[in-house]
């Protein structure tokens, strides 16, 4: 059950870094180029993204969540 609640909050840091690095780069809706923050926080995003997966898969494979 542990497992489930990491993969959550990951997914969830993962959205939430994504949306503001979107809503970091828009301005008067035009878009603007990437500075070193919004790198940072992309590469945050898809690290956090990546564990979330993972833990996703262990959900799945270990634990037979989502299988009859």
């Amino acid at each position: 059950m542990q497992d489930a609640y990491w993969h959550m909050a990951a997914m969830l840091l993962a959205l939430t870094l994504f949306t503001t690095r979107l809503l970091l780069r828009v301005d008067h809706l035009q878009i603007v180029a990437p500075n070193t923050a919004s790198l940072w926080i992309d590469a945050t995003g898809f690290l956090s993204l990546t564990v979330g997966g993972w833990l996703g898969g262990r959900l799945v494979y270990e634990h037979g969540v989502g299988t009859r």
